[in-house]
């Protein structure tokens, strides 16, 4: 029986200008190929990450979390493990959108700072340093960016991507050819890391990759002559477990190596494993998430709701109504309702006041701003 095979490279409509597929539209997909799990590793967004997710748990499929992050002059994927790894992912978002809008780009030392804490495992492709290096035939320079990343987080934590894309109806791009995928995987193996083998999906089916074509039109500003692209059947497809399983043997044969291809399989599946998730446990789905207290308050700050009784009496007395009971037994029933929600009604108080920035609240400021509401309008109607 073919063992399933996990795609950990996977671009959806949500990465601008480059993915062709949504999420749901994935995941059916996956389901029809009967993968047990899947990624969706969008370029530096995590907002289809929920959609996707939620898709999974419909579908009985066991979802993973990355984003290909924009390091400047690179680019690495990088996977979530557990619920730390989840957290870790969206704080990095947030830090690579902070400077420049429409812009991303996250600085590779907060990268390895996250790194450190085990929660992270970082895919490194033929777009990264090392993979335009080995591109190159200069493996002396990918040793040492190897070594500089090694420098910084735990070799357990750093994979090498391995890509092939024949195609018999376009020139074979050099990046995803057959002889750099091998040399990908040699680099790996000399070097004692990992090397998974990932599709890098942009597409569900061959035919699609005309509109992928578009796509790279409109991002170079070059003219796409729609004649040279009628009929073209592209490789960066939601490919099958038996296909990619073909890929595998066929990197492999080029290296005089089938424990090559052997590897490649297995610990494209440990790494899957290592990053699956738990909708529930890890990401929070279906629980209500309430913002971090010792972000808000400090971390040694009252409790909450103590915080919260006392500026509710303090605006009651500031408008003379402190003293009557009606509005005393209604601040009651009140505050007893929103007492699993009472830091909602904190954050705007300190949050913009202090001018603490996104990153460093898991809250959505679009959820703030209807918290904001709730608060300053009532007052304003007063």
């Amino acid at each position: 029986m073919q063992q399933s095979f996990t795609h950990l490279n996977v671009s959806s409509a949500y990465s601008l200008r480059y993915g062709t597929a949504l999420p749901e539209k994935i995941v059916e997909r996956a389901s029809f190929h009967n993968f047990s799990k899947i990624a969706l590793t969008d370029k530096d967004t995590m907002s289809g990450a929920i959609n996707f997710v939620h898709n999974c748990m419909i579908n009985g499929i066991t979802p993973i979390v990355g984003v290909d992050f924009n390091l400047g002059k690179s680019r690495a994927t990088v996977l979530a493990r557990g619920k730390n790894g989840w957290r870790d992912l969206c704080r990095l978002v947030s830090s690579a959108h902070q400077k420049e809008r429409g812009k991303p780009v996250l600085d590779i030392s907060l990268l390895w700072e996250k790194m450190q804490q085990g929660n992270l495992v970082a895919i490194l492709g033929i777009n990264s340093e090392i993979g335009q290096s080995v591109l190159r035939n200069r493996i002396d320079l990918a040793n040492s960016f190897l070594q500089n990343w090694l420098n910084h987080v735990d070799r357990n934590d750093v994979v090498i991507e391995v890509t092939a894309h024949p195609n018999s109806h376009k020139v074979t791009d050099p990046k995803y050819s057959l002889s750099t995928a091998s040399k990908m995987a040699t680099f790996a193996k000399d070097n004692r890391l990992k090397a998974v083998l990932t599709n890098a999906v942009r597409y569900l089916n061959p035919e699609d990759a005309i509109m992928a074509e578009l796509l790279d039109s409109v991002e170079t500003k070059k003219q796409m002559r729609f004649e040279q692209v009628t009929g073209f059947r592209g490789s960066a497809y939601l490919k099958s477990s038996a296909d990619m399983s073909q890929v595998a043997y066929n990197i492999g044969k080029h290296l005089s190596s089938p424990e090559t291809a052997t590897l490649l399989l297995k610990f494209t599946q440990q790494i899957a494993e290592e990053c699956s998730l738990d909708p529930v446990k890890d990401i929070g789905i279906g629980s209500i998430s309430v913002p971090e207290t010792d972000v808000i308050l400090g971390k040694n700050s009252l409790e909450p709701m103590k915080v919260l009784v006392d500026k509710c009496q303090s605006g009651l007395t500031k408008l003379g109504f402190g003293h009557k009971s009606h509005y005393q037994e209604r601040l009651s029933q009140e505050l007893a309702r929103s007492i699993k929600l009472m830091q909602f009604f904190l954050i705007p108080k300190y949050l913009l006041p202090l001018g603490l920035q996104s990153h460093q609240v898991k809250t959505p400021i679009a959820f703030l701003g209807s918290t904001i509401s709730m608060e300053i309008l009532p007052q304003a109607a007063a």
